[in-house]
């Protein structure tokens, strides 16, 4: 495999990179694939060569016992007090984007939460507005978690579809394609 060891030292260099410059977590997530992949190629070939079952059996229980601690970092198996505690231990460093000033979990879990509540509370200002004026009204989302809260607890709520620009909410949001499909030129 000597052909794709560039493929290792690039991962390496690019981890290091994201590593020093702070990135966000999920940049390197692309890359993975690959190296699971070329991993377990490896790994079959070595753990075939090697005549010490014990080893192999020692790998293999690290290999759970290491995905059993890192478990709640993917998905979400704790409650969210015992997440925190579990955030607070395994947390090998937190960049100041992550830092969630409201709780001890990162921003990246916290903002699974609330959006109900707080589409109702749009629902509530909204309904308070006269008829003629509620029907002349936007709703504007800064951030496409606000605008795709709207559109998904809006429409029992009442509300129209939000408008948004944060990211690529205004390609892919619904008041973009339904404007596109009502004004597309006719043959």
């Amino acid at each position: 495999m000597k052909r794709f060891r560039a493929l290792g030292w690039t991962f390496i260099a690019y981890m290091l990179l994201m590593y020093t410059l702070h990135a966000k977590d999920y940049l390197v997530t692309p890359v993975y694939p690959v190296m699971l992949a070329a991993g377990a190629v490896a790994a079959e070939r070595w753990f075939a060569n090697t005549s010490s079952r014990r080893f192999v059996t020692a790998y293999v229980i690290a290999a759970c016992v290491l995905s059993a601690l890192m478990l709640p970092s993917f998905v979400p198996v704790l409650s969210i007090d015992a997440y925190a505690r579990y955030n607070q231990i395994m947390t090998l460093h937190r960049i100041e984007a992550e830092h969630n000033t409201h709780s001890a979990i990162p921003d990246y879990y916290s903002s699974c939460f609330g959006w109900k509540e707080r589409a109702e509370a749009v629902a509530r200002y909204s309904n308070a507005l006269p008829t003629e004026e509620r029907q002349k009204t936007a709703i504007f989302g800064s951030f496409y978690g606000q605008a795709g809260a709207i559109d998904h607890f809006g429409p029992a709520l009442g509300l129209p579809k939000a408008i948004g620009t944060h990211h690529s909410y205004w390609y892919w949001g619904k008041q973009r394609l339904h404007r596109r499909k009502r004004h597309r030129p006719r043959r």
